[in-house]
């Protein structure tokens, strides 16, 4: 199935809404091409909208052919929905801003840019996006430069403080780098 031109599709018919794909397919992509390794099988791939998470995984499941599996799982409290499409897992979010009220509570979600969702992410590799519309990249953060000298960026000051589990992450991207 060709993923891309179903979202393009979508963007089209949507007045031009912007969707990205983020984190961990763009990191390795970008790894990949720099450091000259074998690309890892791609497991998941995680898509963040300025538009309708649940909108654009519906348009998905309708448009898709040539698949064994569509399962869509919605998670309303933070506005996002996991299609797993025969052995991918596609996670789409609609761009959020994330408030903590105290260290480990779940955040308050906000609506956002897809700009201010990046900012919300753990290191600066992981808040790279690839604007499928425009066919851009989007680094705001030095991801490709970090990537490029094997290291790794928290994004903020609170960023273990607000999700712990970003240390066990910081040890497996290390291990990629």
């Amino acid at each position: 199935f060709d993923l891309f031109n179903i979202i393009s599709k979508y963007i089209e018919i949507n007045n031009g809404v912007k969707v990205a794909i983020v984190g961990g397919y763009v990191r390795d992509l970008l790894i990949t091409k720099i450091h000259k390794r074998k690309f890892l099988k791609t497991l998941d791939i995680d898509i963040v909208t300025e538009g309708s998470a649940i909108g654009l995984a519906k348009f998905i499941k309708k448009n898709i052919s040539k698949v064994e599996l569509c399962l869509i799982k919605e998670f309303e409290i933070y506005n996002t929905v996991e299609l797993n499409i025969n052995d991918l897992k596609v996670d789409i979010a609609s761009a959020r801003k994330e408030i903590y009220q105290a260290p480990g509570f779940n955040p308050i979600i906000k609506d956002s840019t897809i700009k201010e969702d990046l900012k919300r992410r753990d290191f600066s590799i992981n808040a790279i996006a690839f604007e499928v519309s425009k066919k851009k990249i989007y680094d705001f953060f030095e991801g490709i430069s970090h990537i490029e000298r094997r290291e790794l960026h928290l994004l903020h000051g609170k960023s273990i403080e607000d999700d712990p589990s970003r240390l066990l992450r910081c040890a497996r991207y290390a291990s990629r780098l």
